[in-house]
């Protein structure tokens, strides 16, 4: 989870300097905000389940899921509805 935050993180960075075409200027600040998100939210999650009290939280669970997730599949999907090739985001 770490690793990926680390990831995502370099990736929304990467992103947010990249110049956008004045029409997608909104996508990319919402893409970039999720991304950033995401990376925190993972990174949060990490560091709970490292907790002692927490730490069988991952054998019953069936998998994790982050509104951060969703918001920057939305605005991929969004992206995809205005013609760029984008893939969501996948699960693993």
């Amino acid at each position: 989870m770490e690793q990926a935050a680390t990831k995502i993180d370099a990736a929304a960075e990467s992103l947010s300097r990249k110049d956008a075409p004045e029409e997608m200027a909104d996508e990319q600040q919402k893409l970039v905000t999720s991304l950033q998100q995401l990376a925190v939210d993972l990174s949060q999650t990490a560091d709970q389940i490292r907790q002692p009290d927490f730490g069988g939280v991952l054998q019953n669970a069936g998998g994790l899921s982050f509104e951060s997730w969703e918001h920057a599949n939305a605005v991929l999907a969004q992206l995809k509805k205005q013609g760029i090739e984008v893939e969501p985001l996948g699960r693993h």
